[in-house]
């Protein structure tokens, strides 16, 4: 494989499974970026309160009460100082680690590819750098399913902190447990803090929230509460959501205790499960991070490459094929299976490419050599593996395919 088509190979690469990689730590580092803008803007304007009264500069005749005024003004500067000082640091942790992850692409880049089906042994190199893909994939994996002790373990043990996204999980962990406890606070939170990135995935996440305090009032008959939230909250909502006020409202002259269907979605309480569920994919989408792991689509996608129809047809199955084994064979049915624009055929003796095929007296089609071993194991006999059918070399017949 020449240089450049090794580069394109990962330059595709790249764009297709390992946007996130590079893409959530520049988020991040451009969330602290505008958070530390506001933070100098409001510092600053504090600043310029201590120093000035009413636009002009105040400046005391007393002696003390005048060094008074400096100290204070010099204890705002050392705060802002402090706080820069802690936001730079962050920033620059931002740019260590997408410098860390580029290096680590790179290397993918440097490693020597292996052409398939060489006899060559693996380059170290290439070993290292897809064991440590394998642990990144699981750990992603291990995050998103909820096993934060076990991703932590495997992240420190393969060395490979600054490549997952912990702090990011570990985030979204503590909003998830907050609402499986039925606290809207954090995620309230959290949308607030993220309300520009929530636009932006035209997401209704803080409505969500918002329709479930509210049902949570309703639920416990506090209707003056009920109906003072919703005019705070409901006021001034997005047109495309005025029907769900008003399915709200309804639940509010109802009552808890209304056995209307159109209601009972509202008062379930599937309905906290159904918030986790959205708020993961709404965090997923604002950090840049994929719908499903990493691990998942490089599964779905070589099962469908090797999936073929003939892998849920008992009489077709290969001991070869893996599609064709359980539990993959379960897994790859609501997968699309493989296109090819040219057909291959393949031997079920050799489970190789036929390059000179012939067919048996009972029309069963096999490649020359896997029949010629055969027949040498047999006495000159050849053993249909589909039927059990017996024959020799002579009874056999060349196919010429067009």
């Amino acid at each position: 494989m020449s240089r450049k088509s090794e580069t394109d190979k990962v330059k595709s690469e790249v764009e297709c499974l390992e946007h996130p990689f590079l893409k959530v730590p520049y988020e991040q580092m451009n969330k602290r970026y505008r958070f530390t803008q506001k933070v100098m803007d409001r510092e600053s304007a504090n600043v310029k309160e201590v120093a000035c009264g009413g636009g002009t500069l105040v400046v005391s005749s007393d002696p003390a009460e005048l060094r008074e005024q400096v100290q204070a003004l010099l204890d705002r500067v050392a705060v802002i100082k402090d706080k820069l000082e802690a936001s730079t640091a962050k920033e620059i942790s931002c740019v260590e680690k997408i410098e860390r992850r580029v290096e680590n692409l790179i290397e993918n880049g440097d490693a020597p590819e292996i052409g398939q089906g060489s006899t060559a042994p693996v380059p170290l190199a290439r070993v290292v750098w897809e064991r440590k893909r394998e642990d990144r994939m699981l750990v992603d994996y291990c995050l998103r399913n909820g096993h934060y002790n076990t991703s932590t373990l495997l992240a420190k043990d393969g060395n490979i902190e600054d490549f997952v996204d912990m702090d990011l999980f570990m985030v979204s962990r503590e909003i998830e447990t907050a609402l499986v406890r039925k606290d809207t606070g954090p995620c309230i939170t959290w949308c607030l803090d993220n309300k520009a990135k929530l636009k932006r995935v035209k997401s209704i996440l803080e409505f969500e929230v918002r329709q479930q305090e509210f049902v949570e009032l309703v639920r416990t008959e506090e209707y003056e509460k009920a109906l003072e939230y919703a005019r705070k909250h409901f006021s001034t909502v997005d047109d495309s959501l005025r029907d769900r006020v008003n399915l709200l409202s309804g639940l509010l002259a109802f009552g808890p205790n209304t056995t209307l269907p159109r209601y009972a979605g509202l008062l379930s309480e599937n309905a906290w499960s159904r918030l986790v569920s959205i708020f993961r994919k709404d965090a997923y989408a604002t950090n840049q991070l994929n719908g499903c792991s990493l691990l998942t689509a490089v599964l779905q996608a070589g099962m469908s490459a090797m999936k073929t129809p003939q892998c849920y047809e008992n009489k077709h199955r290969k001991a070869s094929c893996p599609i064709c084994q359980e539990p993959y064979n379960e897994l790859a049915q609501s997968l699309p299976g493989r296109r090819a624009r040219n057909s291959t055929l393949i031997c079920r003796i050799t489970n190789r490419r036929m390059t000179e095929p012939m067919m048996l007296p009972n029309g069963q089609v096999y490649d020359a050599p896997g029949l010629e071993r055969m027949a040498m194991r047999n006495d000159g006999k050849i053993t249909c593996p589909m039927t059990g059918d017996v024959c020799s070399m002579a009874d056999l017949q060349k196919v010429f395919i067009l």
